[in-house]
């Protein structure tokens, strides 16, 4: 249940910095398997748990994912920014992690993606761009 789903992102919270410097390898399995984990950190940890993920610089090495050739793991990823724009969104005002996604290219990067020949992936790019990119804050290159 939840309560078990929290207690063991609880337990791996004092390896995401190692999970993170795992995701800036070379080695493609290893960022798979990082991106993974971050992901399932993001979507099932607490708002706090979720905050110092993001404060331990996952956003780049995520972002630089978007442009991999395993449409999973790009749906890991675009799944993990989701939770992240829904974490930021929760503060008044703009969001507090578009800066950072924007500092990445993540958006222009998403925004690509809606012409992916992967629909689930077309899909999600596009519920993105529209939910948290479509403002003032948002201009396309």
């Amino acid at each position: 249940g939840i309560n078990a789903e929290y207690g063991q992102i609880e337990r791996v919270m004092c390896l995401l910095p190692m999970v993170i410097h795992l995701l800036n390898t070379d080695e493609f399995d290893v960022k798979r398997e990082a991106a993974w984990a971050i992901s399932n950190a993001l979507s099932g940890g607490t708002s706090e748990q979720k905050r110092l993920l993001i404060k331990q610089k996952c956003l780049k090495p995520l972002c630089d994912l978007l442009d991999c050739p395993d449409p999973r793991i790009v749906l890991v990823v675009l799944e993990a920014l989701e939770h992240v724009l829904a974490e930021g969104s929760k503060t008044n005002g703009v969001n507090e992690f578009f800066g950072e996604l924007e500092e990445c290219d993540a958006f222009s990067t998403i925004e690509e993606l809606q012409n992916h020949p992967t629909f689930e992936i077309y899909q999600k790019a596009m519920r993105i761009i529209k939910k948290y990119a479509s403002g003032e804050e948002f201009t396309s290159a």
